[in-house]
Parts: C-alpha cells; sequence; structure tokens
C-alpha cells in the first residue's frame, strides 16, 4: 500500500480513479474505523452473512431446502445493508395507520421463494443475471385488488453477489445501490467514452436505475463490465463496488458535482 496515504484524482475534481492504491487506502481505512464494514465481510465473524453462508454451504444438504437457514442468512444481509427487507410487502403497505411489526411479510416471502426456486445455487454458481430479476419480484403485496411487486432488486444481487463471494470464491456479480448507480455515469466517461456516459443521463441525474425499474441485472452488470474492462491493472466488480461506495456515500453534493462534470 502507499505509505503516502493520498488518495488518486482526476483532474476535474475530488473523483477518486479506479486505482489499486485507492482500493488499498479505501478498503485500510473502513477496516480500521468501520465495525460494520469490518463484521460484514468478514466471514470469521459469526452471524455475518459471510459467516453464515459458508457455515452453512460447509453442510451435507443444500441451505436453501432448510427455510431456517435461509432466513437467517436473508436477515443477516438485510441487517447489514438496510435493504428493508423486512418491511417489505407487509399490511403497512397498504395501510398507514397499521403500526404492528408483526405483519411485516418481506422476510417470510422471500423465504418461501428461495426454498420452493430450482436448483438457485447451481444457477448462481454459473452467474446466471435472472436470478437477481426472480429473486427481486420475490415479493408481492396487494393493494386495491391487484397483486404488485415489491422489487427488491438491490437486495436481490447483495443475496447473489455474496452467495457466489462466500459459498463459490466468484465474482460473478456486482451489487446495486443508489450510490453506485448515481455516479456510476461519471465513471462511464472517464473509462469508456463521453457518448456512452451521455446515454445513461436524465437531465442532471443518472438514469442507471432504468436497470432496476425494468429487472435487468444482466443489463446493469455488462455496464459495470464495460467500466471496469478498461481499468489497468485489473480490478473486480467486488473493489469496483466497494470502491465507489464508501467514497461516495451521503455525500449527494459531490455525486451531484462528478454528473456535472461531464461534458455536453
Amino acid at each position: 500500500m502507499n505509505n503516502e496515504l493520498k488518495l488518486d484524482f482526476f483532474e476535474d475534481g475530488p473523483f477518486i480513479k479506479l486505482s489499486r492504491n485507492n482500493i488499498e487506502l479505501i478498503e485500510f481505512a473502513c477496516r480500521i474505523v468501520d465495525s460494520t464494514y469490518r463484521n460484514s465481510f468478514n466471514p470469521s465473524h459469526e452471524n455475518s452473512s459471510g459467516w453464515l453462508i459458508q457455515h452453512y454451504s460447509n453442510g451435507e444438504i443444500d441451505w436453501t431446502k432448510n427455510k431456517e437457514s435461509i432466513e437467517k442468512i436473508c436477515k443477516a444481509i438485510d441487517r447489514e445493508n438496510s435493504t428493508h427487507l423486512s418491511v417489505s410487502g407487509t399490511e403497512r403497505t397498504t395501510n398507514k395507520n397499521d403500526k404492528n411489526p408483526a405483519n411485516s411479510q418481506g422476510v417470510i416471502r422471500m423465504v418461501d421463494f428461495i426454498f420452493e426456486s430450482d436448483k438457485l445455487l447451481g444457477r448462481i454458481e454459473n452467474g446466471d443475471a435472472n436470478v437477481v430479476n426472480e429473486l427481486a419480484k420475490a415479493v408481492k403485496y396487494v393493494s386495491r385488488g391487484n397483486t404488485k411487486v415489491f422489487s427488491k432488486f438491490s437486495f436481490a444481487s447483495k443475496l447473489c453477489t455474496y452467495v457466489a463471494r462466500y459459498q463459490f470464491h466468484s465474482d460473478a456479480y456486482c451489487i446495486y445501490d443508489n450510490v453506485v448507480q448515481a455516479v456510476l455515469p461519471y465513471y462511464i466517461y472517464r473509462y469508456v467514452g463521453k457518448n456512452r456516459a451521455l446515454t445513461f443521463l436524465k437531465g442532471h441525474k443518472s438514469s442507471i436505475s432504468q436497470f432496476k425499474d425494468n429487472f435487468d441485472y444482466r443489463g446493469y452488470r455488462d455496464v459495470i463490465d464495460e467500466v471496469i474492462s478498461k481499468v489497468k491493472p485489473n480490478i473486480t466488480r467486488e473493489q469496483f463496488d466497494r470502491l465507489l461506495w464508501y467514497y461516495y456515500k451521503g455525500d449527494k453534493e459531490l455525486i451531484s458535482k462528478a454528473i456535472e462534470a461531464i461534458p455536453r
């Protein structure tokens, strides 16, 4: 690691490059100051999503066929990432006066969907993008007599990413989250080209969320792969997501400046 502890920036503002030095510095800083980060990404920390996935995958029985195992993993991912699975698809969604948390059905519905899915682990091992789309549609609720989908696209991307990472030691998936999607056009501009970046802008904001809205995980992953394929030395999908999320999280003003820095 660079002993000067100095981040690498582009010349047009405080926007970090996708460099090996930056990746090492961000990861080092997070491990020092962020206990949630240390626990969430440490597969040896009991009850973290990584630990649970490795623990259950070491058994002879497929953990996706055991509802208790599925529930613990889903709750750990939800807790670590604030994906709000536990309160999705509840009676509270359609009845604002209902304050009873016992009505939460999001985790139950996700667990049931995973339990009933065929060959889910094999598909994740193979990097099947459609698994994310299917999981994202697993939580449904009834509104005015109509069944609707409560999209859990971010949660689904995280579950597939963590299972691939901790059970299959694979970088087959990348996480979808609001921070990365919001700043992604700037990195498309920097590493792929201006014209390509402009196709993912709507006014002064990113339109990357279209992939979530359309349940198109393959499209989202392909765009990220376009960017990281241009980075030298090579970086992984995991490193890409972690670097941008930790640097830009909570700083909407900086994200806006990065988007404004794209030439029109």
